[in-house]
């Protein structure tokens, strides 16, 4: 059984280093897809206080983890999209393609999740759901888990940041959210 989602079937690439540089996008929803952060209005998402704790949070996770860099990010009703970048290696300033993880050829350790990606994710919904919780909903909290892709490419990249933007204006057409 993997340690990591206590789960037999992971989603995870078995063996892929989640702390790699590169960028990564990652999807949270809300327990029961429960819509607590807002609403989708004229195409446009309207943050409710609950929203606003997770974009304060979001923002902040730049601050308290310094390998990473934020990238396109959107708060939904129910769930938060985001690209990551992890940059360990060294420090740059604006995210390179050249960074994006490479899967090819990578060592699988099997039962080995690494999971600095993971890290940042678990320490982010523990956060929110905390001041959620303490000043506003006591039922507030998130589904296990999360989903996650690791772009590989360029056109992945832009692929994935026109979905997070195109997001709210396409809310009314995705029955199944997200």
């Amino acid at each position: 059984m993997n340690s990591y989602s206590g789960r037999k079937n992971s989603l995870r690439l078995q063996g892929f280093h989640y702390g790699s540089d590169g960028a990564y996008f990652i999807t949270v929803c809300t327990h029961k897809k429960q819509h607590f952060f807002g609403s989708v209005f004229q195409a446009k998402m309207h943050l409710n206080p609950l929203g606003k704790i997770v974009k304060d949070e979001w923002l902040r996770s730049a601050d308290i983890r310094t390998e990473i860099i934020l990238d396109t990010y959107c708060i939904m009703p129910n769930h938060f999209h985001a690209i990551v970048w992890i940059a360990k290696e060294q420090p740059i300033q604006s995210p390179s393609y050249t960074t994006l993880p490479q899967t090819p050829g990578y060592t699988s350790k099997p039962g080995v999740i690494f999971q600095e990606l993971g890290n940042l994710v678990n320490g982010f919904k523990g956060s929110v759901t905390r001041h959620i919780r303490k000043s506003y909903r006591q039922d507030f909290g998130w589904q296990r888990g999360y989903h996650d892709r690791i772009i590989r490419n360029e056109t992945e990249l832009l692929n994935i940041r026109n979905y997070i933007h195109n997001n709210p204006r396409n809310w009314p057409t995705n029955t199944s959210n997200p």
